[in-house]
């Protein structure tokens, strides 16, 4: 059946009699750009550029200054550049990635991008917070046993190797979970003439960055889903805990031998304030991250235990 037969005698179904190949772009255009015919659409765009690019210049020149400056190279200050590299990778991939998702129902750019997007995301996600997980150790040694960690932390290289790794290793089934597939489930792609008319029209069907069905690797989703949260929120957060009440205990304790000397009161004033403020900072970083946390690892837990469904196209 060519072009000619069907506009000039009419399709074995009896329904059309001429293909306007346009009308596909047009779908196409209007499915793809829905959300932004939603009231601040614009708002989150602006939002978005203003922190990637904001954070990208930061973490750049964080990186930048260590490594220009010698004096700057330490072990906390190693440990800071490795939250800003992951920190950079986020604002200039991961973040603009997420924001093309939000704001676009198709995914125009291949499987292999589909699939590296997704694994870099999680890459990013994990080596932030295990590099949290990193610096509460560091800290919660150095106020257990000053001495014994100066000497033993000046090979920070296996830590980042090992937190890198972990991640990569951890991130990589969401390269293999997520793949570009052609849209066929709503319309008008799931037309029975549609696969006819878009070869007639040289036109390709639309695919979207989707979750592949079923389990395609030798553990479950449901399985994969809590190992997750275990290694990204419980984890971190039980080790800013953990660390962070030893550092305050160790403060309370210091500031109780600073109260038994002979130290003039404004002097203990100033130190009983400046350790109050410390112990306050030391409980919000536990508070932040738990509730920064909280809403993605309740959602993947609540989805992956069918509590809840979500679709992209529904």
């Amino acid at each position: 059946m060519t072009m000619s037969d069907l506009t000039q005698n009419g399709s074995p179904s009896g329904n059309w009699t001429e293909i306007q190949c346009e009308w596909f772009d047009e779908v196409y255009e209007m499915q793809n750009n829905f959300f932004w015919g939603h009231l601040g659409a614009g708002n989150i765009l602006i939002l978005y550029a203003l922190v990637c690019t904001f954070g990208a210049l930061a973490n750049f020149f964080v990186i930048l200054c260590f490594l220009r400056t010698s004096r700057l190279r330490n072990l906390r200050n190693y440990f800071i550049v490795n939250l800003a590299v992951s920190d950079l990778l986020l604002c200039v991939i991961t973040a603009p990635s997420t924001v093309y998702f939000t704001l676009n129902l198709f995914w125009p750019f291949g499987d292999l991008a589909c699939q590296a997007t997704a694994s870099l995301q999680a890459v990013n996600m994990f080596v932030s917070c295990l590099t949290l997980v990193l610096i509460a150790m560091d800290r919660f040694l150095l106020t257990l046993c000053p001495i014994q960690w100066k000497l033993a932390a000046k090979a920070p290289f296996a830590c980042y190797s090992v937190v890198w790794l972990m991640s990569i290793l951890v991130a990589a089934p969401y390269f293999f979970a997520v793949s570009a597939v052609d849209v066929k489930e709503f319309a008008p792609w799931d037309a029975p003439y549609t696969e006819l008319m878009l070869n007639l029209c040289h036109t390709i069907r639309p695919q979207m960055c989707l979750e592949k069905s079923g389990d395609l690797l030798p553990f479950s989703r449901k399985a994969y889903t809590l190992t997750v949260l275990a290694i990204q929120y419980i984890l971190p957060l039980t080790a800013l805990g953990v660390a962070y009440s030893q550092i305050g205990s160790t403060i309370r304790k210091s500031n109780k031998f600073s109260t038994s000397t002979t130290l003039d009161k404004r002097r203990r004033s100033y130190l009983n304030q400046r350790n109050r403020k410390t112990m306050l900072l030391l409980l919000l970083l536990v508070i932040v991250y738990a509730i920064a946390w909280l809403p993605i690892n309740a959602y993947n837990v609540l989805n992956v235990l069918d509590l809840i469904q979500f679709s992209q196209f529904k």
